[in-house]
């Protein structure tokens, strides 16, 4: 019951020093409000100016859906600037070889236990809506893509380990014995 308590404290606020207590509504229109005005959509070029666009309403839409926002918010209690500069970098890396990103996104997912295998279908799900509103259909698709691999490499990484096939239980109950 605590756990459920916490979590539900997680999706509906959490201590910023920047922003006191907000609930994710207000954190969501916080982020997506920085990104100031669009120009006329759908964008069909890839420029800083459009990932820093995208990066913000996506991660507005993940801290109010109801699977991702109380991980997230767990993740990333405080201040989310820092967390969305390196989003940003690290798009720009992905989509325009920029290598402006410096980190490990294996290591930083790996880090946090409440991250679950389902819960990247509803990233990907979440990412590629928020691409199809903002990019014309075939930049879309390519953000699509690349998080689609994103997303299949840490899955592929993070949870490869904690599967067993019956085969390979066979196989070490039968080494085992």
């Amino acid at each position: 019951m605590v756990q459920a308590v916490e979590k539900s404290q997680q999706l509906e606020g959490f201590e910023s020093p920047q922003a006191g207590r907000l609930s994710a509504r207000e954190r969501a229109a916080q982020i997506v409000a920085r990104a100031g005005a669009l120009p006329p959509a759908p964008f069909d070029a890839i420029t800083e100016a459009a990932i820093e666009q995208l990066v913000r309403r996506f991660y507005g839409r993940v801290l109010t859906d109801q699977t991702l926002g109380p991980v997230f918010a767990a993740a990333i209690p405080g201040d989310w600037e820092p967390h969305l500069t390196k989003m940003f970098a690290f798009w720009s890396s992905v989509m325009l070889t920029s290598g402006r990103y410096k980190g490990n996104p294996f290591l930083a997912h790996a880090r946090h236990d409440s991250i679950e295998e389902a819960h990247f279908a509803v990233w990907l799900a979440l990412w590629s809506e928020t691409a199809a509103s903002l990019f014309v259909p075939e930049l879309a698709a390519e953000f699509r893509a690349k998080a689609q691999n994103i997303a299949r490499a840490l899955t592929a990484g993070l949870f490869a380990l904690t599967k067993s096939t019956p085969a390979s239980t066979s196989a070490s109950t039968a080494a085992e014995a």
